[in-house]
């Protein structure tokens, strides 16, 4: 079975690398540890409805037009966009990085998971009025790295329009 190369996408301090070891390892960090370059994880999921090998590549989050991330970026069969729930200047953002995404890729799946749910709860957030709910035309899913809201659920629904498309 051939590995899958899924791009984690977004701004600094979103989460990107929280939710991958919470979805690979089940494991949380609070420590902050900014992510320089890429960081690589193998996984086999064998608990989605078709087990499947991935590839998460954890991509350092700052300028969506950076010439390496477009490197970084090539060859992915999907990608997760992320945001942080309590930074709404994040939201924007994750449109960039949808944009860049389906410029290299066209036709590639992608989903997107506003994290730090459990940090957000008692604010108001409209998922489906967010610049990334209207570009994709569907609302951003609520995750929360720290308790593992909705993250195999992510990962999972990639992996299943991943495997849709043929890729």
């Amino acid at each position: 079975m051939a590995a899958r190369k899924i791009v984690m996408l977004g701004s600094f301090a979103v989460g990107k690398t929280s939710l991958v070891r919470r979805y690979v390892l089940g494991q949380f960090d609070g420590r902050y540890k900014a992510t320089l370059g890429v960081n690589i994880y193998k996984f086999r999921d064998d608990g989605a409805d078709d087990p499947i090998d991935l590839v998460l590549w954890d991509i350092e989050g700052g300028e969506s037009k950076a010439p390496l991330l477009k490197t970084y970026v090539q060859g992915a069969s999907g990608a997760v966009i992320v945001g942080d729930a309590t930074r709404p200047d994040t939201h924007g953002l994750m449109t960039d990085h949808l944009l860049l995404f389906q410029s290299l890729l066209p036709g590639r799946p992608a989903v997107a998971a506003m994290n730090k749910g459990d940090l957000a709860e008692g604010r108001a957030l409209n998922l489906a009025a967010t610049p990334i709910a209207v570009a994709m035309g569907e609302p951003p899913r609520l995750t929360s790295a720290l308790s593992g809201t909705a993250v195999p659920d992510l990962f999972r629904d990639l992996s299943r329009r991943i495997l849709a498309a043929g890729l």
